[in-house]
């Protein structure tokens, strides 16, 4: 299972509280060493850390873990923010190599629930988490969000995604909830 969705959007939140309620693994978005440039870098350092991320992503993913596993963020994610932050032809050869990638990883997820909602919001979530990364990776920079959480809705499609607007703790929680416990009674 995967919760997808732009930076504070509350995805770690959902796991953490989804994981521990019912015992659930969690893969956290937590790499062991810094990207090569800052998050959120355009161009060619923006492709770069994008590569950084999906080398993360295959690497951090185990094998034989079984019952439901909640990973915050996931490959899909790498190719929203690749669309939000490179040029077309970066982009382009990114989502070649990105699609290839995926075809042979093995960990892809049954369901991904994506979060959206106002990016006002998001903003002022992202602001009151208070990192010392927030400006240098443009975290609270409001096109930013915008960009990032349109390229979301525009390519994380398909029959698993489900999309959930986040406008109420509670209610997200009760909704991502509903949509992993009938998936898992299947």
């Amino acid at each position: 299972m995967q919760i997808s969705g732009v930076h504070g959007i509350g995805k770690t939140s959902l796991v953490d509280k989804l994981s521990k309620r019912h015992g659930w693994f969690a893969f956290k978005e937590e790499f062991d060493s810094s990207p090569p440039y800052p998050l959120g870098s355009v161009g060619f350092k923006g492709f770069v850390n994008e590569m950084w991320i999906l080398s993360n992503l295959l690497s951090s993913r185990k094998k034989g873990l079984n019952g439901v596993v909640l990973c915050d963020r996931g490959f899909e994610d790498a190719l929203a923010y690749s669309r939000a932050l490179l040029d077309d032809e970066l982009f382009n050869a990114f989502k070649e190599v990105w699609k290839r990638l995926y075809e042979i990883y093995p960990y892809k997820p049954d369901i991904i629930i994506l979060l959206h909602g106002d990016p006002l919001m998001i903003k002022r979530n992202v602001e009151s988490r208070s990192r010392k990364t927030m400006v240098e990776w443009r975290e609270n920079d409001l096109e930013y969000i915008l960009r990032v959480q349109d390229a979301f809705l525009s390519l994380v499609k398909g029959d698993n995604v489900f999309l959930i607007e986040v406008d109420s703790f509670d209610r997200v929680l009760s909704e991502a909830e509903d949509i992993i416990l009938k998936f898992v009674r299947k």
